[in-house]
């Protein structure tokens, strides 16, 4: 990012005009105009974390801006780029006719040749611009041009480009990312390592990068990136991943790849498909059509006499004249058999179609029987002289029709997204080539009851939420939180901090959906902080984030489904007894969980899963012993613990007890003493895997505050303190039932006691109580005795013994 001077010495170099100079410093000191995700639900968006201007850039599409962004921030030609600039009005045309209107710009780019505002389309978008709003979109020789834009604009001195994602190369944007991470990484490139591959590459005119690893010595090969991003090896980065280093090839100038180029073409024997190739049937038949024209031909040859050979003769001649051979000929044409002439009548078959689009997919109708009995009632209506189609017939159509516009009248958007055809592979992102490069985050609530509290001879029971980080790349498991409450910012803080623990590092990008958690200012400031990229996937879109679950799905039907007080398989709830509910067969308690829930997943690891030839666990330890740059390398330090403790709130300072929280515990520490008051209210942060710990803020300064109980805390098993601290942390609400229930007995206790305190005339312990026409006279009290009795005044002078 530039500075005041270096700014100020920009504008001047290219002579840009006063709006010009305006309109680029307010953009370079306000915040983004708008958000990226809040209007377009569908797409994948993205904050990325640039280095160079030291602030998140937003991409409303992973296809698209992404991939401009990736390349800005590569670049030694941008020297700034800016997202979502300040709106300009623009004159363009409407849906409702009107022609004015405001224009938020993608990106403000200074470039070394001069400022240029960017706006970024993908291919399909520009396409259906092009056609349909002809009078705002053109294209001539310099690309497309959004001519309201373009016109805005220039009349501020400023020039206004379209950049279709069609100029972007994915591979290359991957190579872009983890040189970027390599150099980010420590520099360890040597001036021996330098001119040992110097001589390497002048005794092989180009080699592997596996091979020139491997003749250096070298099995990390993060050097070897870091030289590739300073232009001392030459790699092939546009047409082969850095990643898979079998496949590319280096070399110490770019004429000597250019020739092993060509020569590797020339020797490859296997050349890959053409993407879009459609081949006629009569080019390749099937095996039936085959041997029905080889058996055609051999009866020719046979000198057979029939009808049948008659006619394929004739077919013979009148297409050879075509080019036609007899093989081909002779070939049945299956593709052309059956009568495809409609038989309905036109009303019956339009009836019949816009019936099924309109009213047939209704979520109050869900069974085909009741959505044909109407279809036959409002047919016999509006065409009474026609009769109605037969239910197979209207089955029949029913399956012609989309069912992306009847899923959608059923069950709305998410049904409408999970029955949508899948996009052409060309159009997708490309699939993380290492680990920790793309991971995905989500919850789960499992299908199970564990034990969360004994109490009152009784059980309270609850199901706890999983939240998981899955890698893209293999569907590796990389951490979990499991609590008792539903999902919130502390899930997610606990995910990542597990990530850390285990791993040392963070992925490059999270996959989240757009739940308020993952929206929260305490994620996307961590996100920032911690440098990796938050990525919202589409909401009501099952289809994203199908590595997490997947893992759910695996873990519920391999495991969870063999445990007991399980609910893996749906029962309606009338035909279970309430005697057999799943929850009266509860007996895991949370430690056991929690142990067998890292159990499967040890013994996931260690499998393979899918189409994979090594097990997630060893794949990538490999990768990362080869590729040590990738992700985002991250320590468990003091400072860490404290922006992972996300529950914040203020607590009062007791200067005799010190501070209590809501979990009935005392926190001190002998910093407290020098809190000054009448400041008694303290920021405090709980600590999620230690409820006997707090951190809280004194001048300016988080200090870790003690509770009693501490120090047996630390040590017990690392399984039995992570048990303890969800049930104290999670465990209030069946707790506050427990002493609910409790007090509610003794309750009943204290008034069962008072029944037997009433008074009874047979109880030798009570005293008997005297009629009012008894004979005997009522006995003379004590005190009155005492009162009748004089006694003489007693005079003293003074007080002492």
């Amino acid at each position: 990012m530039l500075t005041d001077t270096e700014f100020e010495e920009y504008l001047e170099s290219h002579a840009l005009p006063a709006k010009a100079r305006d309109y680029i410093s307010l953009t370079r000191s306000t915040e983004p105009s708008r958000l990226v995700g809040t209007r377009a639900k569908n797409n994948v968006c993205t904050w990325y974390p640039s280095r160079k201007m030291g602030c998140q850039i937003q991409a409303e599409s992973r296809t698209a801006e992404y991939l401009f962004a990736v390349e800005c921030e590569y670049s030694q030609d941008v020297l700034e780029f800016w997202d979502q600039c300040p709106k300009r009005p623009i004159v363009r045309t409407q849906r409702n006719g009107r022609r004015t209107g405001y224009y938020t710009a993608d990106y403000l780019v200074l470039e070394t040749t001069g400022p240029g505002v960017i706006e970024v389309k993908d291919v399909q978008t520009l396409s259906k611009l092009l056609a349909e709003r002809p009078e705002d979109w053109l294209e001539n020789e310099q690309g497309v041009v959004y001519r309201p834009a373009s016109e805005a604009f220039e009349e501020i001195g400023l020039k206004h480009r379209v950049v279709s994602s069609a100029t972007f190369n994915p591979i290359r944007v991957a190579n872009l990312l983890l040189l970027l991470d390599a150099r980010k990484a420590a520099s360890v490139v040597s001036e021996k390592l330098v001119a040992d591959i110097n001589s390497t590459l002048s005794e092989n005119a180009w080699l592997r990068l596996t091979e020139l690893g491997e003749i250096l010595g070298i099995r990390d090969f993060t050097p070897l990136l870091q030289l590739v991003d300073l232009g001392a090896i030459c790699a092939e980065i546009d047409t082969c991943f850095l990643s898979e280093s079998d496949s590319m090839w280096v070399s110490s100038s770019w004429d000597m790849l250019l020739v092993s180029r060509e020569l590797r073409a020339k020797n490859t024997a296997y050349q890959p498909p053409l993407l879009e190739l459609d081949v006629i049937c009569n080019s390749v038949p099937s095996l039936s059509q085959a041997k029905h024209a080889l058996d055609a031909l051999k009866r020719i040859e046979s000198g057979e006499k029939s009808r049948s050979v008659r006619r394929w003769k004739a077919m013979i001649r009148e297409k050879a004249a075509d080019g036609i051979g007899p093989f081909q000929a002779v070939l049945r044409q299956d593709h052309k058999k059956g009568n495809r002439t409609k038989r309905l009548p036109h009303e019956t078959c339009k009836f019949l179609c816009e019936y099924i689009e309109e009213h047939h997919p209704d979520p109050n109708r869900t069974i085909e029987k009741s959505s044909y009995a109407l279809y036959k009632n409002l047919a016999n209506r509006e065409y009474p002289d026609l009769p109605p189609v037969s239910r197979t017939t209207f089955r029949t159509y029913v399956r012609r029709t989309d069912p992306k516009s009847l899923a959608y009248g059923s069950g709305g958007r998410r049904a409408e997204n999970a029955a949508a055809a899948p996009s052409p592979e060309e159009t997708r992102s490309l699939k993380p080539g290492l680990p920790f490069e793309l991971a995905t985050m989500d919850h789960y609530l499992a299908d199970i009851f564990c034990i969360l509290v004994w109490a009152n001879g009784v059980r309270y029971v609850a199901r706890p939420w999983i939240t998981v980080l899955v890698d893209v790349w293999n569907s590796m498991f990389l951490s979990a939180w499991i609590s008792f409450k539903a999902p919130s910012v502390r899930s997610c803080a606990m995910a990542i901090r597990q990530c850390v623990r285990r791993h040392s590092r963070l992925p490059r990008a999270i996959v989240v959906d757009r739940g308020s958690e993952f929206q929260s200012v305490y994620f996307q400031s961590l996100a920032a902080h911690e440098e990796f990229e938050p990525v919202l996937r589409p909401s009501e879109h099952p289809r994203y984030g199908a590595e997490a679950e997947r893992v759910f799905g695996e873990f519920k039907t391999q495991w969870l489904s063999q445990r007991p007080a399980n609910i893996v398989k749906p029962i309606e709830s009338r035909a279970v007894s309430s005697s057999h509910a799943a929850s009266n067969f509860a007996i895991l308690e949370l430690e056991h969980f929690v142990r067998e829930f890292h159990d499967y997943t040890d013994w996931r690891e260690g499998g393979l899963i899918g189409i994979a030839v090594k097990s997630p666990l060893i794949a990538c330890n490999e990768m990362l012993e080869r590729y040590s740059c990738v992700g985002r390398p991250k320590k468990e330090d003091f400072d860490f613990l404290v922006a992972t403790a996300v529950d914040v709130r203020s607590y009062k300072l007791d200067p005799v007890r010190g501070i209590h929280t809501d979990d009935d515990l005392h926190y001190w520490d002998p910093r407290l003493k020098d809190v000054r008051y009448p400041k008694r209210d303290l920021e405090v942060r709980k600590e999620p895997e230690d409820p006997y710990r707090i951190y809280t803020k004194i001048h300016n300064q988080w200090t870790a505050c003690l509770a009693t109980g501490a120090r047996r805390f630390q040590t017990l098993d690392p399984i039995v303190r992570l048990t303890e601290a969800i049930r104290i942390l999670d465990g209030k609400a069946a707790r506050d039932q427990a002493k609910d229930d409790a007090e509610q007995r003794l309750i009943d206790l204290v008034l069962r006691n008072d029944e037997l305190l009433e008074p009874d005339q047979t109880s030798p312990g009570l005293i008997e109580k005297k009629s009012s026409d008894s004979c005997e006279s009522p006995s003379v009290s004590v005190f009155d005795d005492l009162r009748e009795i004089s006694v003489d005044r007693l005079e003293t002078t003074r007080w002492g013994s």
